[in-house]
């Protein structure tokens, strides 16, 4: 009768929590009404399931895309920064230029990419983002190119200190030249 006892309480758990349906979670996250819970759960769902990650972050480019910069739009950046997700570079470097920020008068804080979702993002992504970034350094208008040096100076990698560097030898903006020679050694 023990025997019995001790088999049945090593029993599979029948409870156990089911995966979410990220193809469901996806869709909540194009809704206005469902975005920030849906945000949150793509996160954990996708930090548990590799197929779950793809799948987002194949889609989130459409997102970020789009010409309404909405909480739908702020949450698309977001998970795109926090998976990672350098497909969608290419996106975030497009809606830089037009994409809300607050440059921060504060010392110490005016570096910080906390009221940059986009520039936060590219920040996150890291290196894969560099080369955009430099085409930005080099070609953007004079907002544009002071986000794209602040997000290599937060990147802070050897890839996005030579992408300064580099710039230091042809750069004419002072507040982008000082910001350049801070980061720009080795």
């Amino acid at each position: 009768m023990a025997f019995v006892l001790m088999c049945g309480s090593l029993s599979l758990p029948t409870t156990a929590q089911k995966a979410p349906d990220i193809h469901a979670l996806f869709t909540q996250l194009s809704n206005p009404g469902t975005t920030n819970h849906a945000a949150r759960q793509i996160l954990r769902a996708a930090s548990e399931d590799p197929g779950a990650r793809d799948y987002i972050m194949e889609r989130l480019p459409d997102i970020i895309e789009k010409p309404e910069l909405d909480q739908v739009w702020r949450n698309a950046v977001r998970l795109a920064g926090q998976l990672r997700a350098s497909n969608a570079v290419p996106s975030l470097t497009q809606v830089l230029p037009r994409s809300p920020f607050k440059p921060s008068i504060l010392i110490g804080s005016a570096l910080s990419l906390d009221a940059d979702a986009v520039g936060r993002a590219l920040s996150e992504i890291g290196d894969p983002a560099v080369p955009a970034l430099a085409n930005l350094l080099e070609r953007g208008d004079k907002t544009t190119r002071w986000r794209a040096a602040r997000i290599l100076w937060n990147i802070d990698s050897p890839s996005s200190r030579k992408v300064m560097r580099d710039d230091l030898q042809h750069e004419t903006d002072p507040a982008i030249k000082q910001l350049t020679e801070g980061k720009s050694h080795p």
